[in-house]
């Protein structure tokens, strides 16, 4: 059977736009496969120069990516050492320039291996069987990576649109694989702490326990933030970022009745006397690397009261009853010279605890011309305790009876390493049950009131009545005084709960070693390393990757699919199909400038449907030509 000749085939009817898809060959199109058996060891001896560097190329680029994505999948994550992460995270630009600078070589040695394995492909069939002048200029853009937007090869054009997307995100595959970014890395912590609930602990002697009920605030070092928490849990009803310190750490509105330690030991000796360390009883279940910040979680036991107050003024008659006394200090004035100093005694006659009398009664001194004072004294009610506050002059509106029931509840603490922050959950909230830590609120309160009386004025009248006047602007509203002396109890409570728990879980104090086992309730929580490293959880991750296997497999397949067909084919002179001068030579030599009839869009369509082949004659240069008549 005799070819067409170019005369010929150039008036056949040019086929239409719907079926000139069909029509074309497909790219490294096999034109003569009869008769072609497949030879394994021509096949395997030509794989050994460029198709096995090729190959071997993309396997290597991918077998780096995948394994390295395993390995931190695996893991979960890779953090670096402190001293890299830290350089990581001050340099941020400096490493996103590198890691993008890597990630380009590798996808530009990817997307070259692709180009160099279908130029050399395209070299074997021209070589061999040839393709028409179509298919061989768009393999030739193929190759290089470039567009072919031409509605009438939509098979070619879609083509060189999904490798010139493939080969173009890579890069950015690269990089989020490779490029450290911040990581979190998760600790589960688990420990123990003192049991506020447990009926054991009312049990232990009372002169071991006497220093953390009642002792404990009377220390100087402790005594400033007894207003400050009170003071700090009111503001929070505005909304206000209030924060106010124990023992070196800072809380956000409330302690919530929590120990004020951190994750480790803490030096106590700066608080409490002959109470060297607190000793630390959380341990995290795992190693926990060396980050560059740290924040935890914990679901703790807090402590808290329930305060109720009534506007009400009191006499020795009443229940609960009031002795009021006063007399004038003639011959003392502290070095004031503005009047005598009065002495004011308030006491009541309810029941209390035999062993702190000191509760239900109180002095102060002021000035005659100002008396402006607030008084409070305490009684026991069951699991409640009533306190009854006394005030006049700038106070006078806050003459009430308090009811305060000390209570129980769990918490959630959020630390960030400078703040913590604590979520009382009080609608669990149980009674206390009259135990060591609402007797040791109590007398915190009492203290409280005690230490801010002055011979002028009273700290917490002025602090509540600085919210009073930010609330409604007007000092005489009694409902407002007592909403926030009732928020304001609420939170010295807690506050009273945190330094109990420090003093009886310190050494040398209650107990030797802290705690007993039996007196603790379980805690857990988590603590989130910040560092710098790879985590790849993220499935955008595992997108990045699949562009670059693809473009692998692509080229595997191509190179594969070339040297296979061509395994017997003799060893041809090299051609470079992209090279401007390659081409040029080859055309010249082989007359293919006869192909062209001219420039219509006709002329050009015949032209691309002839076939042509590389032809190299020993002494000659490699000439393209077209299929002859046989």
């Amino acid at each position: 059977m005799k070819s067409l000749s170019i005369q010929a085939w150039s008036k056949r009817p040019v086929p239409e736009e719907g079926e000139y898809g069909n029509y074309l060959p497909t790219p490294f199109h096999l034109t003569d496969r009869i008769g072609r058996r497949f030879n394994p060891q021509a096949f395997l001896w030509k794989l050994t120069g460029w198709p096995g560097i090729v190959i071997a190329g993309q396997i290597m680029l991918q077998m780096a990516a995948w394994t390295f994505f395993a390995v931190v999948r695996r893991k979960g994550s890779i953090p670096l050492e402190w001293e890299a992460a830290a350089w990581v995270q001050s340099h941020p630009h400096t490493v996103t320039f590198c890691f993008t600078q890597i990630s380009t070589i590798l996808a530009a040695t990817s997307s070259f291996l692709f180009s160099f394995g279908v130029r050399q492909s395209i070299a074997l069939h021209m070589h061999g069987d040839g393709m028409s002048l179509g298919s061989f200029i768009s393999t030739i853009k193929i190759a290089s990576r470039g567009l072919i937007l031409n509605p009438r090869k939509r098979r070619w054009s879609t083509m060189s649109i999904v490798i010139f997307f493939l080969t173009g995100v890579q890069t950015s595959g690269w990089a989020s694989l490779l490029t450290p970014l911040t990581i979190l890395i998760d600790t589960p912590l688990t420990g123990h702490e003192l049991d506020l609930t447990n009926p054991q602990l009312g049990e232990v002697d009372s002169s071991d326990l006497y220093l953390c009920v009642v002792n404990s605030s009377f220390l100087r070092s402790l005594v400033v933030g007894q207003t400050e928490s009170g003071y700090a849990m009111a503001n929070l009803d505005f909304n206000f970022s209030t924060t106010y310190s124990i023992m070196g750490q800072s809380f956000y509105g409330s302690s919530g009745g929590i120990l004020p330690t951190d994750l480790g030991d803490v030096d106590a000796s700066t608080w409490f006397p002959n109470i060297p360390i607190i000793p630390s009883t959380i341990n995290a279940t795992q190693s926990v690397p060396d980050g560059l910040s740290y924040n935890y979680t914990l679901h703790r036991q807090g402590f808290t009261a329930n305060v109720s107050c009534q506007p009400q003024q009191l006499t020795p008659d009443t229940t609960p009853s009031m002795v009021f006394q006063t007399d004038t200090v003639k011959e003392w004035n502290g070095g004031y010279n503005l009047g005598n100093v009065t002495w004011t005694r308030v006491s009541s006659t309810c029941d209390t605890d035999q062993r702190y009398q000191q509760l239900n009664h109180t002095v102060a001194y002021t000035l005659s011309d100002y008396p402006n004072y607030m008084l409070m004294v305490a009684c026991a009610s069951g699991d409640s305790y009533k306190l009854i506050f006394q005030s006049a002059g700038l106070y006078d509106t806050m003459s009430a009876v308090c009811t305060l029931t000390p209570q129980i509840l769990n918490v959630t603490v959020y630390s960030d390493g400078t703040i913590i922050s604590v979520s009382p959950k009080y609608e669990e909230a149980i009674p206390e049950g009259g135990g060591p830590a609402g007797i040791s609120a109590v007398t915190t309160i009492y203290n409280m009131m005690f230490f801010s009386q002055t011979a002028l004025s009273n700290t917490v009248g002025d602090q509540l009545s600085s919210l009073v006047n930010q609330w409604s602007r007007n000092y005489s509203d009694v409902d407002a005084a007592l909403g926030f002396m009732e928020i304001y109890l609420r939170g010295v409570a807690e506050y009273s709960g945190s330094v109990f728990r420090a003093c009886v879980s310190g050494r040398n104090s209650t107990f030797p070693d802290g705690p007993r086992l039996d007196l603790t309730t379980p805690l857990h929580g988590m603590l989130f390393t910040q560092t710098m490293g790879w985590n790849h959880a993220d499935t955008l991750t595992l997108l990045g990757l699949i562009p670059g296997t693809i473009v692998a497999l692509l080229t595997i397949y191509i190179v594969v699919m070339a040297v296979a067909h061509h395994a017997e084919d003799p060893q041809g002179q090299p051609f470079d199909p992209s090279d401007a001068r390659h081409l040029v030579a080859a055309s010249a030599a082989g007359g293919l400038g006869s192909v062209f009839k001219g420039t219509e869009e006709r002329d050009i369509q015949v032209a691309e449907r002839v076939n042509i082949f590389l032809e190299a004659l020993p002494g000659q240069l490699p000439a393209l030509r077209t299929t002859a008549a046989v």
